[in-house]
């Protein structure tokens, strides 16, 4: 897309030429920011049971990760917030091989916090090619000089995406629901993950306590 052989620019052009390319290089890695698991806005309840469960698809679009949400539905692999109400008297622990989910259309399965952040994770290592890219200024006094564009697009989109995806896998693993117990009578929200779950509407079983419920 872009040409990595060196350039003559005049003077009146060069700040025009860094303001366009500035552009055009702006979004080739991408930051990630949080995602309001709290705040998010859940669908209906399921029906009453055991377990209540309330869920939100589509949460990287919504809380503005672009580029993490085009990998998702590349590889068919969603965080998903969820939010669980324990109706029962005694306390439950949400271990991942006790909670399926099912979908209509679908066969979605769950999968852990650091398997979802690799398969999410985007490629940076290839910005080092940046580094090819020599910019030179030649002034009207024909006085030419060095402008080291490229490696500096190299190194900020490297550490940008670097840091971004350890963002994601940090926030994947301490907002994960596995394991987490939900004391009786009490709500958590958290995030688990599933895979082939096609962005088709959910059904959480919960076989530990014997719940089953649809969240609509």
């Amino acid at each position: 897309m872009y040409s990595t052989s060196s350039s003559a620019l005049s003077g009146r052009s060069l700040p025009l030429f860094l303001l366009v390319f500035a552009v055009l290089v702006s979004g080739c890695a991408h930051g990630y920011t949080g995602i309001p698991i709290q705040t998010a806005q859940y669908g209906s309840p399921s029906d009453s049971g055991p377990l209540t469960f309330e869920y939100r698809l589509n949460v990287l679009e919504a809380s503005g990760n672009g580029g993490y949400a085009d990998k998702s539905r590349k590889k068919n692999v969603a965080p998903i917030p969820l939010r669980v109400t324990n109706n029962s008297s005694d306390p439950v622990t949400l271990h991942r091989d006790l909670l399926d989910v099912t979908s209509d259309g679908a066969r979605p399965y769950l999968v852990p916090p650091q398997k979802a952040a690799d398969d999410l994770g985007q490629a940076y290592g290839w910005h080092v090619l940046w580094g090819l890219l020599n910019v030179y200024y030649t002034s009207s006094s024909g006085k030419t000089t060095y402008i080291p564009v490229g490696p500096v697009i190299s190194v900020f989109n490297i550490i940008r995406g670097a840091t971004a995806n350890a963002k994601l896998e940090s926030d994947f693993e301490e907002e994960s629901l596995y394991g987490v117990t939900v004391p009786s009578g009490a709500t958590v929200s958290g995030l688990v993950f599933v895979a082939d779950g096609e962005g088709q509407p959910l059904e959480f079983i919960y076989r530990g306590s014997d719940a089953t419920a649809r969240a609509r």
